[in-house]
């Protein structure tokens, strides 16, 4: 899992926003890569495993939620 992929020193502006933009980003991307090797459903719960982890660490001041990009890689990468 890759933790520090949506770290950053800048504060988000509006983290639900930033993440509301970058799940379904994370989503198509993981599709394409884990399509047909692992079920719709398999794909949509590592994805809200990812994001339910990221909200933990940003809840406990270990990350922060910053740009669409970073937080695309950081869900990517946690399925990956």
């Amino acid at each position: 899992m890759a933790g520090s992929a949506a770290i950053a020193a800048a504060p988000a502006r509006d983290q639900g926003a930033i993440l509301a933009a970058a799940y379904p980003r994370a989503q198509r991307i993981a599709y394409s890569r884990w399509q047909p090797a692992l079920l719709d459903e398999e794909i949509d719960g590592l994805l809200n495993a990812a994001t339910i982890t990221l909200l933990d660490k940003v809840k406990q001041g270990r990350a922060e939620i910053v740009d669409v990009p970073r937080t695309t890689k950081y869900l990517t990468n946690f399925i990956d």
